[in-house]
This record gives C-alpha cells, structure tokens and sequence, in this order.
C-alpha cells in the first residue's frame, strides 16, 4: 500500500482545499492591534519540514515537534540525541530563550515515515508527543505496551526527558490497517490521553464506550499510563460513514473532551440530563441531535474511563464543518475552534453571522452539560481563513490563530482595512467578548502553514508555523528562512500582547540637530508595568540607548550623534518593538566665516562674502541696519563704490534650523591721494634749520623726500628736518605720497644757502662781501655795489 495515500485518507478537507500562493511583495508584517511580533525563532532543514505542535515550558522557553524529511540544521552548540534515519524522522526541539537558535534536538523514529503532530507538557518537565509512523524499527523499552507496528500505519508516542534529551518511554498504537494519532494531552496524573482517526477493525480497545469499528473510518481515543507501560482505556468513536476525532483536551475532574467531524448520520448523540441515546431524547431538551448535511463538526466528552459518554453533540450546518480544536473555556464549559463552508451554522452571540468567504473559521461553546449553544460565532473575511488553533477566555474572549489570503480584515478597535495583497500568511485574531478587537498578520513572500498556538500567560505567547517564506519579519527585522515550494523551514513567533507605536518625534520629517524634541507614543493592552526604552540609530548605523525604564508615554530628545538620516526605535519591558521611518536631521543655522571690514577706494568693487552652515538656507545683507534690496546671497558686491556706499554691513541667514547674525563689517571709502599742503621755497644761511612739511588728504600714506631727484632713504615723514644746513643741502626738493588709492608729488620747491663773507682792502682803503648761492658767486661794495 502507498504510505502517502494511506495518509492522505485521513487529512483534513480544508488542507486539500488551500493552495500554494506566491506574492511578489516579499517580507510582510501588518496589523491592527492583535499581538506584537517580538521575535522569531527559525527551524530549517533542506527538504520536507513540518512543524506540528509547541509547548511553553517552565522556564518561558518553547518546545516544538513536528517531522522533516532530511536532517534538521541544529547550528553550532546544539545537542543533538539520535540521527535523521529514515523516509520522515519525527522530532523534538527546544528553543533557547533567547531566540536565537534550537538549543538541543531529539529525532523521533526509525527507518520509515515518522510524523509528530501534537505534544504536551508533564509535571516533571518531560514532553509527551503523539503521531503516526510506518516505522518497524523503532527502539522501544521491554516495558512498552505495544512494541509491534500491526499495520501499514500505526500511532505512534514518545515521552521525552527535557533534562538529558532522552526518549524514556515510546510505544505504537494502532491495528492492523491505517492509525493516526492527531492530539495528546496530560492528566493531572501524568497519564497520556491520544485521539485520532483509525481504519483498524481490530484495535486493542479496553474499558472502551464503543468496542466496535463502525463505518469507513472511525475516530478512536485512548489513555495510557505516564510510562507508556499500561492502556487504561481505549475506543472507538464513530458511525456508518467517516469520522476523524482531531483534538483533545481533558477537564479538571478527567472528563475526555474531543472534537473532530463525521459524515456519519449515526454518530453517537448522548446528553448528560437524559441518560439515554439521542433517538429517545425530547430534542427540546438537547442541542442538537440530528446530522445536519455535507459534513459537522462533533463535540464528545468521554467520562475519564472512557466508558461512557458525558455529552455529545453535533454542531454545523448544511455544507462541510470540521472541529479543529477542543478546549475548555475559563468557566468549564465545552468550546471547539473549526472552519466551515456552511452558510447558516448555528450562531448566538456572534459577532461575525455570516460566511463572509469560501472558508470561514467558526468558534462554538456549549454549556457544561451540552445542551445549551452558549454562543457561536463565524470568524473570517473575504477569502480563505484557517483557524488552527485558539485559547478561550470567559464568554466570547478568545486568542485564535489560523491561516488566511483574505485581504479585508477590520476590527472594532480601528476602521482600517488589513490587506493581505494574496500573500497566504499566518493571522493572530483577538476577540474581546464585544467582536473583533484586534488582528496580525505575518508571513513572507511563500505560505504559511497549520499554525499551532502556546500560551506563557495572559500577555505572551507564541505560534509555530510550517513556512515555504524565504524570510520573515520579526518585529522590525527580517528572519531569513530559506523556504522554499517543498517546505523546507518553520517558524516559531514569539508574541507579547497589546501593540505600541510611535506617535509623533517633533514633526516626524525634519528635526534640527541639538534642538529639544518631543517624542510621544501610545500603548494599547498592556500591562500597567510595561516599562519603555529609546533608541536611535547613529550615524555609525549602531543603535544607541537614550533612556530606559520610561513609565510614561513622551520623552524629551536633545537631538545630537546622529546623521544626517536617523531613526527611532521603541522598546517594551516585554518584548514590544516598532521603528520610526527614516527621518531627516538638519543642522543648526550657524556663520563659520564672517564677513570682513575693508577700505576701499572709489570707483573700486568691494565684495562681502559670509560662510555658513546648515540647511535651505537664505540670505540678507544690511547696511546701517537697512535692508539692501536683492542682497540675498551669501556674497554681496558692490561693483564702484562711493561715498555713499560707507557704513556698518551685517547679513542676516535664515535656514531650516534657526538664524544667526554676523558681525558688522564696516566698509570706509578712501578718496583719491592728494597733496593738500605743499612745502615751500627756502633761503637759509649755513647752519639754519631746514624744515620742509607737505601733507596729503588721507591719514594712511607713506612719504618719501627727494634731493635734487635722489631719493632721501631716511627722509619718510610729512616733514623733511635738517637741523643745520650746509651748502650740500641746497637744491631741489620734492615730497612723493603713496596711499591706498594712489600716489601724488608736491611741486618742486628750491632750498637756496647764503653762503656770505667780508672782507677789507687796505690798499685801496675799500670793504666788500662776497656770497655764493645755488652756484652763483655774489660780491658787494660798500657802500652797496655788487659786482658778479
């Protein structure tokens, strides 16, 4: 017989139902409300992984199982006990805190197909997995109940030591056809409770309510001791046609709740109050004892021996309805988790009382005693929507997990839409006894699949995926996984619940670095201890802590370390995490050059130039505090100045970031140099003190005297002194003076020395003198003849 056929018989119609979707769009994370995605845990193998079922354990870490048709890619410091062996290996991993890696795997199975699709936590700590297997060889204790494979496919379970990774008990159970086991769960004694769906008209029943195989397939239920040693009880559930039992979970007192589906007209109707099958039974007094058409969705609970029935009841409508999941809700009563194609199951309370798509998921609660629909509600949106697992709260409250494509998910807390863009992904659903409050959306670019749900407590919890996604989103980060069309990866969320995110960081587009800004958020159900740390991104690319421990929604930001783009990152105290968009920092508007005084001539050009910095920024140049019309340029020219053009210059820079003010540049204009005083023509005797002084209409000048054109190199001042004049010092001066706008001479002047003598003849009894000036030789007679 073909295994695979063999098991196919026993899958649930809506996974032949989904299909494989491929979206362009790459990573996807989306949501409105519902639980934070804080971290994402990727379990990887090249071909063929499952993930079936997670447990939390008692450190707040997580424990996986599920089946892989190669070997699992435990990374460096994993403990690994036993070797992928055969076709399919079961398997059993642990999680690190941390999230980062599989921190010990155990493979489960021998040489043929092992597949693990549901587990359970015992007191001690050890993992209690269930599944089926067309292994023959797998190694079992001598105490085992049932150390032989009797058919093609048998059930098969395995209690696992967390402390020493070791298998300490496994054991087969089935008949000589075809048996899957779906579901386990743990008494309060450690005894191991399986459901599941069996084509065996032999099983080994035992203290059983229904010793006899009945239609095609029945569903079968059994409980064994913890050792794996001893069947307590075991029995077939089911009609004349098809029935598959697909999870269990165990009341307080022992009672045995299951939920699955039939085809079966016949299936076994049994009402607490009444004591006697369903055909006897005032259906007034009942909930619903008749098969309602296509296929329904059972809910049966077993006394804890499992030979009688507590309550059962048919729930669905005219299409197919399958139960998914079984649990009791927080005040005891019955409540399943399914999906439907029925356009008009039964529903009370609804917050959804329609079929909104193809396939919708369904939440039904009964009271305790099973004949009272407590309230039933369809959960689900235009397209294809997989509930797969949930925890009920009181009344209408409950967490649910699923698969969809629909692409118009709204809540009651938010108008706006969910779009999925045909991307199938896995979807956190919140209802909160008034509708749908809250929901999220993760996945990647392949599909997400059959995801199951563990509860750490009321704020956290995580949900396990098959995922044919190349990457995933956790948070803020991607999560690669190297999925591909076969399936080949898992992954295990971690979520904490309620939602933050940023509000506002100033104006959220453009901050100014060193400014003072405030960053505000918002936080909606969580705990009221929830501290909040911030981040930002450097302009390194390192995320840098500004502060932590915030109790309070806001936080005053000086802006500063970071680059020109940065972002913000927003932490909780429990595991919360929502990154702003990149936003802009400019700088403060700030001059790093200023314009400089300066002397100009007229008719010059004088140009002001300022450097500043910052950004978008403009300009305006002033003079004497009036503004200089079209002077809006970090440089201003003035092309032939005058005195007019003369004062006290500023420019005033406006930018993104604030203004600044430069310093006054004071612009003098300098007149042409002129002589206004010049020196004057001299007549001294020797010995005489020489002065000649010319002086020029500007202040900053230099002078240089001539003598008789030779250039005087000591004579430098406006005034030329000779204290005592000798006859080398006549001649002809001139003053030349150089200024910042040129150069002007005085007029020649003439520096004549009266060289004179007397002198008497005896002879001739005369006197005369005799001088010499600028060359010329002057003789007087008295009484005043002068002959030359």
């Amino acid at each position: 017989m073909d295994t695979n056929m063999t098991v196919h018989r026993t899958v649930l119609f809506v996974l032949s139902m989904t299909f494989f979707l491929m979206s362009a769009s790459g990573v996807m994370y989306a949501g409105i409300g519902g639980g934070s995605v804080i971290a994402c845990t990727p379990i990887m193998a090249d071909s063929g992984l499952h993930l079936g079922d997670v447990v939390v354990v008692d450190d707040s870490s997580v424990v996986v199982c599920g089946s892989t048709k190669s070997a699992i890619k435990a990374g460096q410091g994993t403990r690994v006990k036993g070797q992928y062996q055969g076709a399919t290996d079961g398997f059993v991993a642990k999680l690190s805190r941390d999230h980062r890696r599989i921190e010990w795997l155990v493979y489960v199975g021998g040489s043929g197909s092992d597949s693990l699709f549901s587990i359970s936590l015992m007191s001690d700590g050890s993992i209690a997995v269930a599944g089926m297997t067309t292994s023959s060889d797998i190694v079992m204790p001598s105490t085992t109940a049932f150390r032989t494979r009797r058919g093609q496919v048998d059930g098969v379970i395995a209690i696992v030591d967390a402390n020493n990774q070791a298998i300490v008990a496994v054991t087969y159970l089935g008949g000589s056809k075809d048996d899957v086991l779906r579901s386990i769960a743990v008494d309060k004694d450690d005894n191991v409770v399986v459901c599941g769906s069996t084509t065996s008209n032999d099983l080994p029943v035992r203290e059983a309510f229904d010793v006899s195989f009945n239609g095609m397939m029945d569903g079968m239920v059994a409980k064994l001791s913890r050792t794996l040693s001893q069947l307590i009880f075991m029995t077939y559930l089911g009609g004349g046609s098809t029935d598959n039992l697909t999870s269990v979970a165990l009341a307080s007192e022992g009672d045995v709740l299951v939920t699955g589906w039939t085809d079966s007209d016949d299936y076994s109707i049994y009402i607490r109050k009444h004591l006697e099958w369903h055909e006897f039974v005032n259906a007034d007094s009942s909930y619903d004892v008749s098969y309602n058409g296509g296929r329904d969705a059972i809910i049966t609970v077993l006394s804890s021996n499992g030979n009688a029935l507590v309550l059962s009841s048919f729930y669905g409508g005219s299409q197919r309805d399958e139960g998914l999941v079984a649990k009791y809700d927080a005040k005891g009563r019955p409540t399943i988790l399914g999906v439907t194609t029925s356009k008009d199951l039964p529903m009370i309370g609804a917050f959804q009382d329609r079929n909104a798509g193809r396939i919708d998921g369904f939440v039904a609660s009964l009271s305790t005693d099973g004949e009272e629909l407590m309230w039933a509600t369809y959960v689900g949106a235009s397209g294809d929507d997989i509930l797969t697992d949930f925890e009920p709260g009181a009344s209408s409250q409950c967490l649910i997990v699923g698969t969809t494509n629909s692409n118009n998910w709204q809540t009651t807390r938010a108008p706006e839409t969910i779009r999925v863009d045909g991307v199938s992904d896995v979807i956190v659903l919140q209802l909160d006894g008034h509708g749908l409050s809250d929901v999220t959306l993760m996945g990647g670019s392949g599909e997400e699949k059959a995801p199951s749900l563990s509860i750490i407590d009321k704020n956290q919890f995580y949900v396990a995926c098959g995922s044919t996604s190349r990457d995933v989103f956790a948070g803020d980060t991607a999560v690669h996984l190297a999925g591909s069309q076969s399936s080949n990866a898992g992954a295990v969320f971690a979520f904490s619940t309620g939602n933050i995110d940023l509000v506002s960081i100033g104006n959220s587009t453009e901050l100014c670095r060193g400014a003072r800004v405030a960053v505000s958020w918002s936080a909606y159900d969580v705990q009221s201890t929830t501290t909040f740390s911030l981040e930002f991104e450097s302009s390194t690319g390192n995320w840098v802590e500004l502060a932590n421990g915030l109790t309070t929604r806001s936080y005053s930001w000086v802006v500063s370390d970071v680059g020109a783009m940065t972002r913000l990152r927003l932490r909780s105290s429990y595991g919360h995490i929502v990154t702003s968009s990149s936003f802009h920092v400019a700088d403060t508007t700030e001059i790093i050059q200023q314009p400089t005084s300066v002397a100009a001539c007229s008719g010059d050009e004088v140009v002001l130039v300022v450097r500043s910095h910052g950004e978008n920024l403009e300009y305006q140049w002033l003079l004497n505090g009036m503004i200089i019309a079209g002077a809006n340029d970090s440089t201003y020219s003035i092309k032939s100045v005058d005195q007019s053009s003369a004062g006290e210059y500023y420019v005033v820079v406006n930018g993104s970031c604030g203004y600044a003010r430069s310093t006054d540049a004071h612009v003098r204009v300098v007149s042409a140099t002129e002589i206004v005083r010049q020196p004057q023509d001299v007549v001294l005797k020797l010995g005489d003190r020489l002065e000649l002084t010319c002086e020029a209409n500007v202040d900053d000048v230099t002078v240089q005297w001539f003598h008789n054109e030779v250039l005087l190199s000591t004579a430098t001042s406006a005034t030329y002194v000779v204290e005592s004049v000798s006859k080398a010092d006549e001649g002809i001066y001139r003053c030349l003076v150089t200024g910042s706008c040129g150069t002007a001479s005085t007029r020649d002047v003439t520096v004549s020395i009266d060289a004179t003598t007397s002198a008497v003849d005896d002879q001739n009894n005369a006197s005369f003198r005799v001088s010499i000036m600028n060359g010329v030789i002057h003789v007087e007679h008295a009484p005043g003849r002068i002959d030359r």
